[in-house]
């Protein structure tokens, strides 16, 4: 079900024009982690924040989309 949620996300950010999809998750999310990575994500540590000492959020993130030629120019 997780999976299928996630997808759905990418395919939603997708049809909406998103080229990346972007989420923040806990190193103790073993799982979720492992999976993101299994779907393509990547470490996004430049997005990464703590809310509160001793707490890190990292961020991880998935191209949807290579840029458009015309985007790039």
């Amino acid at each position: 079900m997780a999976r299928a949620l996630t997808a759905e996300c990418g395919r939603r950010a997708l049809t909406a024009g998103a080229v990346v999809l972007a989420l923040h998750t806990m190193a103790m999310m073993r799982g979720a982690i492992a999976r993101y990575a299994s779907m393509g994500f990547v470490r996004d540590p430049e997005h990464d924040f703590s809310p509160a000492p001793e707490i890190l959020v990292r961020a991880y993130r998935l191209a949807l989309a290579a840029p458009s030629s015309e985007a790039r120019a």
